[in-house]
């Protein structure tokens, strides 16, 4: 039945060219995730509108097609053609409950409930598959999030903050979407929060005041931050205990069936909490109304008086309380940078899929600057915990990076671990998290020397202990070696040093390109400038000559190239520049030009006529 239906709104949108596109995906989508809905759907609208057989063909195309669904606005669109990037031109109609239309919105709507079945269903289906980028799972989790932070319970509240989970590197078993009061806490690490804790089935969604746990395990250890996750809910529960009044629970208790350590944390942290099963989640009225009593009590618990427990005291004692680790996304990346959206997601995808990427590109391209930043939204946390750098250089080798004897201070050697074996390691220990492995100027030392064994185990289908191997300095009692899946390596390599040699033939398959362009043309770039002082005319001119030099240098094949375009970061200031002028000429006269005369080393003329013309 739904796959006919969704090859008659196929055909009867094919019909119009300008539709022709959309239709299909439209086709795709509702038949590959949302058959059940749409037959619902469809004998849902056949039993209120006698009029048609909406369980036929011809009956459903009539209701598309007909008059009254054409001119009346308020016929809604299917809830999950809605959430596609390309909005369709053309609805499926649904009439109302007397079976004639009316000139206004169905005041029952569920859009809450669309969105959150879609999101449902998009992760059901993606999390079977390796972890990565995937746009239409990332466009459910948005539409849900926009619509809590458009719903009137969140939206007339200050300080809320809407976020939502599948997973860092790996999917998570559990998803959830939190709601965080700023003034209380900005991450779902610690203190009291509401949130959306989905369980491993997908079966039910438990609308929560909980607790972050993380932050308690690092400084109590897990047995003592349960402990006091139970203390701090016995203390808030008697001032909220009219929440149970609205079919809220003032216990533990939910199930999130699953054995996963996080589910376990959740559970503990659970103060108070309502059921919302997948095939009965409440309308958008509801719903409102139930999101207006949890963050109630939410406000109710900022004002209770929770004193410290004896485990951290006697910690607090011991030790500096840990760093808050901020939250970090694609945005707040965007934010940082130059590069648009659709360039940061791109990379991100790519590197997600291959494991291991290189951004490569002439000096001044920022590939330093954006590196951190992708490994961030890699991570999806501003945590340097998590990320460690080296630079690769002549004397580099295998010692260093892997494995090796090095001088022990006593006359003698002994057996070290590398850097990156070391940072192999604390990946290994923490697989819910995504770790990342920085190299600089990777093409600057010798690549086979280094990696060694790492050239097999490093590769994306490589990964885990089916592919572990012996090291060269392993003695007896040591464990195989292998890369696991969690572990991400961005190297970046400048395109324009005559003296690098290009990366290994072998070890180039196991990495993903991208190179990184000049960005005078940025409108982020621009606004840079504008924010330290620099004029509309003194901008004009970076922009202009520096696109015309760039052009010159692209256009040398036989010298030079696109590789050696020069950067938009020598003329990125970080601070207020009082005199423009004084900046620019100061710059092209002893960054730039040094720079020219490397590259026209044999033609010094060349470099001399574009430093002029770069000050006329």
């Amino acid at each position: 039945m739904a796959f006919d239906l969704v090859n008659e709104v196929y055909k009867f949108l094919s019909d119009h060219p300008s539709d022709k596109f959309e239709a299909r995906d439209i086709a795709e989508h509702i038949y590959r995730s949302f058959p059940d809905y749409l037959e619902e759907r469809t004998k849902k609208s056949a039993h209120r509108n006698k009029s048609r057989d909406l369980n036929t063909k011809d009956g459903w195309l009539s209701q598309l097609t007909a008059e009254i669904g054409a001119k009346n606005p308020q016929l809604v669109r299917h809830p999950h053609i809605e959430v596609f990037e390309t909005r369709p031109k053309k609805y499926l109609f649904a009439t109302d409950k007397t079976g004639t239309s009316t000139d206004q919105l169905p005041t029952e709507t569920r859009e809450f409930s669309d969105k959150l079945s879609f999101f449902l269903e998009a992760f059901r289906e993606r999390r079977e598959e390796p972890f990565s980028y995937d746009e239409l799972l990332t466009e459910a989790m948005n539409e849900l999030k926009l619509w809590l932070e458009r719903s009137k319970a969140v939206s007339s509240r200050s300080n809320l903050k809407v976020t939502i989970s599948v997973g860092k590197g790996n999917w998570t078993k559990t998803p959830w979407i939190a709601i965080l009061d700023r003034e209380v806490t900005e991450t779902t690490q610690k203190g009291i929060y509401v949130v959306f804790l989905v369980a491993e089935d997908l079966s039910v969604t438990y609308l929560t005041l909980n607790q972050g746990m993380t932050e308690l395990s690092r400084s109590l250890g897990d047995a003592a931050a349960t402990k006091e996750m139970r203390r701090v809910s016995a203390v808030v529960r008697p001032k909220i205990e009219k929440i149970t009044d609205e079919g809220f629970t003032l216990d533990e208790g939910i199930d999130l069936k699953s054995q996963a350590s996080a589910a376990r944390k959740y559970e503990a942290g659970t103060i108070s909490h309502l059921a919302l099963p997948s095939d009965d989640i409440p309308d958008d009225g509801a719903m409102e109304h139930h999101l207006n009593v949890v963050l109630g009590a939410y406000e109710l618990s900022k004002h209770v008086e929770i004193s410290q427990s004896e485990d951290q005291s006697e910690q607090s004692d011991l030790e500096e309380p840990n760093q808050v680790i901020d939250s970090y996304t694609v945005g707040d990346a965007l934010d940082e940078l130059f590069l648009e959206r659709h360039d940061v997601e791109r990379y991100l995808d790519i590197w997600r899929h291959k494991k291991n990427l290189i951004l490569q590109g002439a000096p001044g391209v920022g590939k330093s600057f954006i590196a951190k930043r992708l490994a961030y939204a890699l991570i999806g946390f501003k945590d340097d915990g998590k990320v460690q750098a080296v630079q690769f250089h002549q004397s580099y080798n295998y010692e260093d990076f892997v494995q090796g004897y090095r001088p022990n201070g006593n006359q003698g050697f002994e057996r070290k671990n590398g850097s990156f074996y070391e940072f192999r390691d604390r990946a290994l220990a923490d697989p819910s998290s995504t770790y990342v492995f920085i190299i600089d100027e990777i093409n600057r030392g010798n690549l086979s020397k280094i990696f060694g064994e790492l050239m097999l185990l490093i590769e994306a289908d490589k990964r885990g202990p089916m592919w572990k191997t012996r090291l060269a300095y392993a003695s007896d009692n040591d464990l195989d070696f292998y890369v696991p899946d969690n572990l991400f390596i961005l190297g970046m390599m400048n395109t324009a040093d005559r003296s690098l040699s290009l990366v290994d033939y072998a070890l180039r398959r196991r990495f993903a390109f991208v190179a990184m362009e000049p960005l005078y043309g940025a409108a982020k770039f621009r606004a840079q400038l504008e924010r330290f002082g620099i004029p509309e005319d003194t901008i004009s001119q970076i922009v202009n000559k520096m696109g015309e030099l760039n052009q010159a240098i692209e256009s040398d094949r036989t010298n030079l190239g696109p590789g050696f375009r020069i950067g938009h970061s020598f003329f990125t200031p970080t601070e207020d520049v009082d005199d423009p002028e004084a900046w620019y000429r100061r710059i092209v006269e002893t960054e730039i030009y040094p720079l020219l005369e490397e590259y026209w080393f044999d033609a010094p003329e060349t470099a001399d006529q574009w430093r002029d013309e770069l000050l006329r």
